[in-house]
């Protein structure tokens, strides 16, 4: 019994020192394969894992592209005297836990036979072949980073480990019998494979010089931007690459804002940009078939027309011939005395200078050789030929140097003249004109007549052919050189107070890249309307006869006017016209007399001589419209259709204006003489027999 009782006691004492001395978990950090458990330190003889890799990481080292494999060999080795079986597994440590839960894995015994193939995070893999002392198994991990991954996996960190438990054969598992444990740390990151972003900021809409900054904006969410490439489309075409500036045109950053200086190659049109950038892993941001921006380039200055209707009287082309630049003299027509006439000269010619027509002039101006390759402005010296003489190459009248006006680009010069009753003598100034070619062509004009109701328009065009242009941003005009005034519509002059005689109007256009045309002018006569109304009619004659009829006219000017040609509508026998005779003028403020008879015949009952005494005169009892026309066929006062509004026949009392006249065409415009201020002297032969006050205020 004892010796029972005894070798129970051993059997006791056996199994409680193995539960004490247990095998516990054994660690190896970063594949130093130091193990740390105590336990396992004085069970080494019995269990002994360790878990090794040829390699410190997984190769090829550095970051994951989106499709990219790395590969890790990993050996499970019996250092111990025990068999034993273990099992592979997967931690979650820290870092981005997407990123981790994204990889793929694939596992090979003996670096050949499939063993597990999915995501990483499901990976436990348990060997059914029993590791014996002194041997060891290897395995081949091999880690995918798909392709289809987002890009919030971009540039991110993984660390995880592989956990490697083993137990004794023939027992279950790690919680039965010796154990031991190993980890194999981890590490992978995610490369930057996002693409930068750039664009080109937003330009102005319009240009008409160059170069131009373009500016751009480049953004990366992790590596720098070290390339940024201009590309342009001219009028819809194929995309074409500009330039291309690289770090050492600018300081590589996560965000570069820069410019290029962009010179148009393909001259006048509609261009569109985009950026391209590249970062320093080598991400290109993708082609883009659509403009991040546009402009147009336009340096085709616009053209203003100006067009009028209802005028007095067009231009008239009189003349047109053409002066030499070999000095020949040629004369003009002769132009009437007092009448007013516009000259145009376009065109150029060619001069001699120091070599053979190097030299290109036009009325006034000129342009060498060396102003042209240099792009200098066309002047009015001659360079370097001006000892012969100021004004020489102008085009002269009657030997004597005209103001042309400013230089036109069209080479089209406009002089306002007054005839003298004489011809002009034209002829190109140059001291040696035999080695010159060419001529100006000049023109003679009747000028234009125009009055308060003439209707002036102005249009403008931007064009340079097939190419796209910027468009009209404002025409402009002014009067006689006054302030410019945006053209809004059609206008007259009728508020603008202009005296009888020459003026212009001024105009020109600017488009929207801001080119301004030259500007232009329009000559014309302004004969403004005159105030002269129908003032009085004794329609019904006089006490002396029927026929002693007469009409009075007054001027409500401060100046005289030239009743040359006006007309008085049916005031002739069986509705004619009267048309007063040349000469005939109205003082100013003061009154015109038509008469049927002179004061002095012996039918007249008149004691004031009319001023125009005419037999045409003739008016119905029962009424006429009459109507006042200018000599430019202009209706300036009318009287109410038949019947007379007002006078009578039975008294002979006239039919008067009101003092302030307001629309003949109105009855209550007139009333019926019947003041005795007005029935005797001076208007009168006799007393108290007619009423009405010719060639004198009304009563």
């Amino acid at each position: 019994m004892f010796r029972k009782k005894f070798s129970n006691i051993i059997i006791l004492i056996i199994i409680f020192t193995l539960s004490i001395f247990k095998v516990g978990s054994t660690y190896a950090i970063s594949f130093d394969n130091s193990e740390n458990s105590n336990s396992n330190k004085l069970e080494a003889g019995t269990l002994d894992m360790i878990v090794t890799s040829s390699d410190n990481s997984f190769i090829p080292a550095g970051s994951m592209n989106k499709g990219e494999t790395v590969i890790r060999d990993l050996y499970v080795e019996n250092h111990g005297t025990t068999a034993f079986d273990y099992r592979f597994s997967y931690e979650y440590q820290s870092g981005y836990q997407p990123l981790c839960d994204a990889f793929e894995v694939t596992v090979k015994y003996n670096g050949i036979d499939e063993v597990y193939s999915d995501l990483l995070k499901n990976f436990v893999y348990q060997s059914p072949v029993v590791v014996n002392p002194g041997t060891n198994h290897f395995y081949k991990f091999e880690v995918k980073l798909p392709l289809s991954v987002s890009d919030e996996l971009s540039v991110r960190e993984c660390i995880f480990n592989i956990k490697t438990v083993s137990w004794q054969d023939n027992f279950l598992n790690e919680d039965q019998g010796f154990w031991d444990e190993e980890t194999i740390e981890n590490s992978l990151t995610s490369i930057d494979w996002i693409a930068p972003v750039s664009n080109v900021l937003i330009l102005e809409a319009d240009y008409n010089i160059q170069p131009v900054e373009v500016p751009f904006n480049s953004t990366d969410n992790a590596s720098n931007i070290t390339e940024v490439s201009l590309w342009y489309r001219f009028e819809g075409g194929a995309w074409t690459l500009f330039q291309t500036l690289t770090s050492g045109d600018f300081t590589p950053a996560l965000t570069v804002n820069d410019k290029f200086s962009f010179t148009f190659p393909d001259g006048e049109g509609k261009y569109e940009f985009y950026s391209i950038a590249k970062d320093s892993i080598g991400n290109t941001e993708n082609v883009s078939s659509l403009p991040d921006t546009e402009t147009i380039y336009d340096i085709t200055v616009p053209q203003t027309t100006i067009s009028y209707t209802n005028y007095l009287k067009d231009y008239e082309l009189l003349q047109e011939f053409f002066v030499s630049a070999k000095g020949t003299v040629i004369s003009s027509l002769t132009l009437e005395t007092d009448k007013d006439y516009l000259i145009e000269v376009s065109g150029t010619f060619f001069a001699g200078g120091n070599t053979a027509q190097d030299i290109e002039a036009d009325a006034e101006y000129s342009q060498d050789d060396y102003q042209a390759v240099n792009n200098l402005p066309w002047t009015d010296l001659v360079r370097n030929y001006e000892v012969y003489g100021e004004g020489l190459l102008e085009l002269r009248i009657d030997n004597d140097f005209v103001e042309w006006g400013d230089y036109n680009p069209e080479h089209k010069y406009l002089l306002p003249i007054v005839g003298e009753g004489s011809s002009l003598a034209f002829d190109i100034n140059d001291t040696y004109p035999d080695n010159n070619t060419g001529d100006l062509k000049v023109r003679i004009y009747e000028q234009l007549h125009v009055d308060e109701d003439t209707e002036f328009t102005l249009s403008a065009v931007d064009d340079n052919g097939l190419l796209t242009v910027s468009g009209i941003k404002d025409i402009s005009y002014n009067i006689d050189g006054s302030s410019d005034v945006i053209y809004s519509g059609s206008f007259n002059l009728s508020a603008l107070g202009l005296t009888d005689g020459l003026h212009f109007i001024e105009y020109f256009s600017e488009d929207k890249a801001g080119n301004i045309e030259v500007n232009e002018r329009l000559y014309f006569i302004f004969e403004g309307q005159k105030e002269v109304i129908i003032n009085e009619i004794m329609w019904m004659g006089s006490s002396i006869s029927t026929a002693d009829e007469w009409i009075e006219l007054r001027n409500l000017e401060e100046q005289e006017v030239d009743l040359s040609g006006w007309i008085l509508e049916n005031a002739g026998a069986s509705g004619s016209d009267l048309i007063i005779p040349d000469g005939s003028v109205i003082p100013a403020n003061g009154y015109f007399l038509i008469t049927n008879y002179s004061a002095t015949n012996l039918n007249s009952a008149l004691n004031t001589e009319g001023d125009w005494v005419t037999t045409s005169l003739s008016l119905l009892d029962s009424g006429e419209k009459l109507e006042l026309i200018n000599n430019w066929d202009r209706k300036i006062d009318e009287t109410p259709s038949a019947p007379w509004p007002a006078g009578n026949s039975s008294l002979n009392q006239s039919m008067s204006r009101v003092s302030i006249p307001g629309d003949g065409l109105l009855s209550i415009n007139w009333y019926t003489c019947v003041s005795t201020n007005a029935n005797g002297s001076p208007y009168w032969d006799e007393e108290d027999e007619n009423f009405g006050t010719p060639k004198g205020e009304n009563e």
